[in-house]
């Protein structure tokens, strides 16, 4: 018996005159997909090799790996999100503003934070220039300058 909707484990196909080859159901089918912005898995390749560039950087370590896996699926979402939005527009049939727009700012605003974080952006490398010129050897001498 065949369950209407249902695909896995189907042994029937949907049209007995047709090409049974190509009627075959097909699992993860991306056919109709129009820019992923909804689907992760589709955007995993590009965070993946987002993460692999962050992680070449001469200042991270493998322990990073997890927060530059993070910005590459942040990438990969603004990507798809401009993709969706270069599609559909900005603006819906009725004149409202797209969801959409709302998710990319959502992604844009936390993509910053992010690149922040790791010194990626000009103010978060000025905020890490600064912590190391203040700590280290340069605290040590304002320290032994003001005891002497």
């Amino acid at each position: 018996m065949h369950t209407r909707g249902a695909t896995k484990g189907a042994t029937s196909v949907a049209n007995p005159e047709g090409n049974p080859a190509s009627l075959v159901p097909q699992y993860g089918n991306t056919h109709n997909t129009r820019h992923g912005a909804y689907i992760p898995r589709l955007r995993e390749g590009r965070a993946r090799k987002v993460a692999d560039e962050i992680i070449a950087a001469p200042h991270t370590v493998q322990l990073d790996e997890y927060g530059a896996l993070e910005i590459g699926r942040l990438v990969a979402l603004c990507n798809a999100l401009d993709a969706a939005l270069s599609q559909r527009g900005v603006v819906g049939k009725g004149g409202e503003v797209r969801d959409l727009v709302d998710a990319r700012l959502r992604a844009s605003r936390r993509l910053a934070e992010w690149l922040d974080r790791y010194g990626m952006t000009p103010k978060g490398r000025a905020e890490w220039a600064r912590q190391l010129a203040e700590g280290g050897l340069a605290a040590e001498i304002a320290r032994r300058r003001a005891g002497n």
